[in-house]
């Protein structure tokens, strides 16, 4: 077990519980490499194809694109944050707002308001960036054109070249620091 408490923790555990941290992060970092890649070729093809097949291909690989960040967000955020449909984080709001008046009428928790209104701050919060998000890309790509795709793949790889640097730096060698058994 990785997590563990009072005298059962030692360094050699907390250090495991850190490389597998890491290397959980180097995964998804390696996601959204490939992620990059695929925006890349988004470009290309933006460049490359007649402007009948473009938009096919275009929309289907934004689609594709859209679903492996729904996935990574999803999963790095431990489900916190759902951006695969805007209309369900609408009716996250709603029962969050419903929560909210419950409370007020049986005098609930400070924590347990605390921890409502946060998650109602996060929900808008990810419904503003959605609708900021848009403007800006539509502004755009009427505005360069194409070229937006290979700005995106940039800054993917960049963030994704930061997290495999990170994730890198952060696994040990296991000879380093063995474990209880090893000892």
């Amino acid at each position: 077990m990785l997590v563990q408490q009072g005298n059962a923790r030692n360094f050699a555990i907390d250090r495991r519980l850190a490389c597998t941290l890491a290397a959980v992060a180097g995964i998804y970092a390696l996601v959204i490499l490939v992620e990059a890649c695929g925006m890349a070729i988004l470009g290309y093809l933006q460049e490359w194809l007649d402007s009948g097949p473009r938009k096919p291909f275009v929309v289907l690989g934004l689609a594709c694109h859209m679903g492996v960040q729904n996935a990574v967000v999803t999963r790095i955020s431990e489900a916190h944050v759902r951006t695969a449909h805007v209309s369900g984080m609408a009716t996250d709001i709603g029962i969050e707002i419903g929560l909210l008046i419950n409370s007020a009428f049986r005098r609930g928790l400070p924590s347990e308001l605390a921890a409502v209104r946060a998650r109602l701050q996060l929900h808008f919060e990810t419904i503003l960036a959605f609708l900021g998000g848009g403007i800006v890309g539509v502004a755009l790509y009427r505005g360069i054109g194409g070229a937006i795709f290979w700005i995106a793949a940039g800054f993917l790889a960049t963030i994704s070249f930061q997290g495999l640097t990170h994730a890198r730096q952060s696994t040990v060698n296991r000879a380093d620091f063995p474990m209880d058994n090893d000892l």
